[in-house]
């Protein structure tokens, strides 16, 4: 875990959120958490995701073993749960309300 300025290695893998920390480092001189490459546990929004996922299959499950069907249903499982840090209504039911609100869905 570390904090920098600007990002020291540039054959490091970055994905949109690093690419845009790197132009708020440059453009506003703001301090920017780099997470290291694994450490998902540095990444607060993959911990629960990671954690409900685990549920279903611990680390040393075996996927070639599951059919897509169960992954599926191991998918629905945990996009209908509910979740309280969205006031309780499942992911499924929030991502259904955000697309019926967005621009797209309205013809904006």
């Amino acid at each position: 875990m570390t904090y920098q300025a600007t990002p020291t290695s540039r054959g490091r893998s970055t994905g949109w959120n690093a690419g845009v920390a790197v132009l708020l480092v440059t453009r506003q001189a703001v301090l920017v958490f780099f997470a290291d490459l694994y450490g998902s546990w540095q990444r607060g929004a993959n911990q629960n995701p990671n954690g409900l996922t685990r549920e279903y299959l611990p680390r040393s499950t075996d996927l070639s073993g599951r059919t897509q069907r169960k992954l599926n249903a191991i998918t629905c499982q945990i996009n209908t749960r509910s979740k309280t840090c969205l006031g309780l209504p499942t992911p499924l039911k929030v991502y259904a309300q955000r697309r019926l609100c967005s621009p797209v869905a309205r013809g904006s």
